[in-house]
């Protein structure tokens, strides 16, 4: 068995070129009609050919393959020709053998140019797989001559206007394809009855250096997988996927009802098939009942062009266009044999064989006389467009006729594209509208309710709004119901709360907030570039910088040096009584005498009191009489000058300045005061998951007590940060959070402090579902926006300088002593006094005892080595 595609490369048998007059060719036909030959005649010029015409019934396929042995039996013809007729179905030759080349003549395309007139029911889905019916015969999509005539004043083209076109639908679409948008690549969807078509356009497309890949939709049986496939193409968010559909009105219908859902039933891989593809449908039979359908099954898809291509119809009568071919064939011939020379006869077998086979590519090259025409002055080029009405179709060009150049091929006449054929390319979302969460958190979010209308604003409000302009959607707003950012308990299977929740529930689109990128948040969510990078820090109540003022002599030295200071005055006292006491200076009875009479250090009550008034800068009266003490005092001294001036310089610092040190200033040291201080973190945020979670032993020690802290007081879990600023002015509070909240929170109460360490580096972004290809496009314009400086201003717009000036933090006078800045003086007056008086009493207490002592012994002697000691005692 043989089909026509075999026999075009099947050695071909011809016969010897007969005498002038005689037969040239024997081509047999068969014909819709009664069995009987019917011999005639064919002459042109000097050459007749002979032409057996058999009628046959040409849907038995039984009755042709009889015929056609018939003919290769008795008749040997040169070729065998299948005539169709306009006024039945096709002629299927795919089943008949011969030995003789077969040529279908007329092949009709395998589907009905005929509309199935069938009524729509009542709210049923034109795009619905169920609904079958074709459209309604209407009158056909196609401009007039007085459209034609106003669209060519537009372009300035004055060619004359054609009362008929032909058009062929591979050379229109490739024409489009390759010189008006300039595509690179291609997916093509047909069906067998453009099966012929495609193969055409292939072609074309392929010496044009355009990448194809087809597919049959009558063998696939799951489109979308095929449209899956194409999208996973896509390099980058600037890529566009290229699809042309060149089919009957039932295989568009499907084609893009399943590209119109794509993005909503391919949920485990988000994708955005609308935005990234461009449809270019060649609409066989298309007329104006059709276009509502169209519509319906592209609502979602926002590059469609559609070309409304006319109804198949036979150019001429098929017995004609045959006769026509043959004459055209022989006078060929005629001028051919008039050039030849005399060596003609030589190579006559040759040229007989060769001419056989040129008639027989002839009939196969013009065996199908059906054509696209209509009774237009040209078809309509339209591109689906967004309304305020909603979708519609608007003319961006059309195809007016074709004809044949020098080398007898098609070419395109007329093609004009009026405008842009997808112009929603540059329109980004085309007003998609988008669900967006989002939460107050000055100064990111600032929500305000007005008349029970809650409005928002804040650097996050200014960048959605510029974002929206920018790639053209629209939003509404909501947020959480439990008013959280996003935590999770389970690290493992995390299931979060608040706005990412919501995200992972895919509940809203995005999220619109100061959401910190975080590791187990990239498990269920996507970001898109960062908009804002901070860190954490802890704020507290300033003390009170009285409660410590009866400190104000003690605190210019730390504790430790205070104990230093102490550990070397009694040091220094034990040394100069040693040297003094022990000294061979004092041996020398005159030298004795001198330093009993002088008071000197030898004992240690008076070596303590000078090294003590060094100390103070008031030395003793009398100096050691050795060499050595007299070395020793003065180092003394020297350590005593750079004392006191230090202590003096800080005491006089600490008067002017009125400022109390925080009671810790690191995490680490915070944790210390957990029994006198209290701190909380906003429930649901990154905060909260990183004190829990965290192996850095100072975090932990935080969240511990935190959750410690929970018990006995809930409210250092609330989400309010308005709750946590009052219980930080209330004191012994500190609150983790933004330092950004922080400083604006500073500015507006000079109360405030902020600790010195910076931990937790945040970056803030936009959130989307997972896997969103959302996210890759609105990272692209975030950083158009970043380089752009829009950002800046908007920090500007709501981080103002602050207009707050609190006391104290500019000094342009001096500043008056109070009696509050030298109390501790008065204390120590006090405490001097109190404590004179009580070595008063002991003194006294001291001499009544030896007064009753000496009356109780009054022979007892008297060291005669210490007269100057005895007398000080009578004293």
């Amino acid at each position: 068995m043989k089909t026509m595609d075999t026999m075009l490369t099947v050695l071909l048998w011809t016969s010897t070129l007969p005498a002038t007059g005689q037969a040239l060719y024997r081509i047999g036909i068969l014909h819709q009609g009664t069995s009987n030959l019917d011999v005639k005649n064919l002459t042109v010029g000097e050459y007749t050919s002979t032409l057996l015409w058999f009628g046959v019934d040409m849907l038995e396929p039984f009755q042709l393959q009889k015929a056609v042995n018939n003919f290769e039996t008795h008749h040997t013809p040169d070729v065998i020709i299948v005539l169709n007729d306009e006024h039945h179905e096709a002629v299927d030759t795919s089943l008949l053998y011969a030995r003789t080349p077969l040529i279908q003549w007329g092949r009709r395309p395998p589907f009905s140019p005929k509309h199935v007139e069938e009524d729509v029911i009542e709210g049923q889905d034109l795009c619905d797989p169920l609904y079958e019916a074709t459209s309604r015969q209407t009158a056909p999509y196609c401009y007039t001559d007085a459209q034609l005539d106003n669209l060519k004043q537009q372009v300035n083209n004055n060619t004359l206007i054609m009362k008929e076109i032909v058009v062929r639908v591979p050379l229109v679409v490739s024409n489009i394809i390759v010189k008006a948008l300039k595509w690179q690549s291609v997916f093509i969807f047909y069906d067998i009855s453009t099966s012929q078509d495609v193969r055409d356009l292939v072609d074309d497309l392929s010496n044009n250096a355009v990448k194809v890949i087809t597919f049959n939709v009558d063998q696939i049986e799951d489109i979308t997988d095929v449209l899956l496939r194409a999208y996973n193409t896509i390099k980058s968010a600037e890529s566009h996927i290229n699809f042309a559909v060149l089919c009957r009105y039932n295989c568009i219908r499907r084609v893009l009802n399943k590209a119109n859902k794509f993005d909503q039933e391919n949920g485990k891989m988000k994708s955005l098939l609308k935005m990234f593809s461009r449809w270019l449908v060649a609409a066989y039979e298309h007329n104006f009942d059709t276009i509502e359908t169209m519509t319906s099954c592209a609502s979602n898809i926002d590059n469609l062009a559609v070309i409304a291509f006319p109804e198949i119809t036979p150019s001429t009568s098929i017995k004609e266009s045959l006769n026509t071919t043959l004459t055209s064939f022989f006078n060929d011939m005629i001028i051919d044999e008039k050039l030849y020379t005399s060596a003609k006869d030589v190579e006559s077998a040759n040229s007989s064989a060769q001419r056989t086979e040129n008639l027989i590519k002839l009939l196969h090259k013009d065996s199908s006389t059906w054509y696209r025409e209509s009774k237009c002055a040209a078809l309509r080029i339209d591109t689906l467009m967004w309304t305020p009405d909603g979708r519609g179709f608007s003319h961006v060009g059309y195809v007016k006729h074709q004809r044949y150049n020098d080398t007898n091929h098609w070419s395109l006449a007329d093609i004009a594209i009026l405008s842009d054929v997808f112009p929603n390319i540059h329109f980004a979302y085309n007003k998609r509208q988008f669900l967006v969460s989002t939460l107050h958190y000055e100064p990111f979010v600032i929500k305000t309710v007005e008349n029970g209308t809650s409005k928002y604003g804040g650097i996050c409000m200014d960048l959605l709004k510029e974002l929206a302009k920018n790639l053209n959607f629209t939003y509404n707003l909501t947020e959480p119901d439990d008013q959280k950012w996003g935590s999770t308990e389970d690290m493992i299977n995390p299931q979060f709360n608040g706005l990412i929740g919501q995200l992972q529930r895919e509940e809203v689109d995005i999220v619109a907030a100061d959401i910190s990128i975080q590791k187990e948040r990239e498990m269920v969510m996507d970001f898109m570039f960062p908009f804002f990078y901070g860190s954490t820090s802890v704020v507290i109540k300033k003390p009170d910088p009285n409660r410590r003022k009866w400190r104000t002599l003690v605190d210019p030295f730390k504790g430790e040096v205070l104990a230093f200071i102490g550990v070397v005055l009694l040091a220094a006292s034990v040394i100069g009584f040693l040297f003094e006491r022990f000294n061979p200076f004092y041996c020398d009875p005159d030298n004795a005498r001198l330093r009993s009479e002088t008071y000197g250090l030898h004992t240690i009550h008076d070596a303590f009191w000078y090294m003590y008034g060094a100390l103070l800068s008031q030395g003793g009266v009398n100096l050691p009489e050795s060499n050595a003490g007299r070395t020793f005092v003065s180092c003394w001294w020297l350590f005593c000058i750079v004392i006191v001036a230090t202590y003096c310089g800080n005491l006089i610092a600490f008067l002017a300045v009125s400022k109390e040190p925080l009671p810790f200033n690191t995490l680490e040291e915070m944790a210390k005061f957990k029994d006198e201080y209290k701190w909380g973190i906003q429930a649901g945020t990154n905060w909260e998951v990183v004190f829990k979670t965290s192996k850095r032993k100072e975090f932990r020690a935080i969240g511990d007590a935190w959750i410690e802290f929970n018990k006995t007081d809930p409210d250092v879990t609330s989400t309010d940060f308005n709750v946590h600023m009052a219980k930080v002015k209330e004191g012994y509070y500190g609150w983790i959070g933004d330092t950004v909240v922080i400083e604006m929170a500073m500015d507006k109460d000079c109360d405030l402090l902020m600790i010195k360490e910076r931990f937790l580096p945040i970056k803030y972004a936009f959130g989307f579902t997972n896997n969103s290809p959302h996210a890759q496009i609105f990272s692209k314009q975030m950083l158009s926006m970043l380089e752009s400086g829009l950002i800046q201003v908007w920090k500007r717009r709501w981080w103002p300088k602050s207009k707050v000036i609190c006391p104290g933090s500019v000094v342009t006078v001096a500043k008056p002593i109070s009696v509050v800045d030298v109390q501790s003086a008065f204390y120590v007056a006090g405490g001097g006094a109190v404590l004179g008086l009580l070595a008063f009493l002991m003194e006294l207490l001291v001499v009544r005892v030896q007064k009753y002592f000496k009356s109780k012994h009054p022979t007892s002697t008297r060291s005669s080595n210490d007269p100057v000691r005895v007398n000080y005692q009578d004293i």
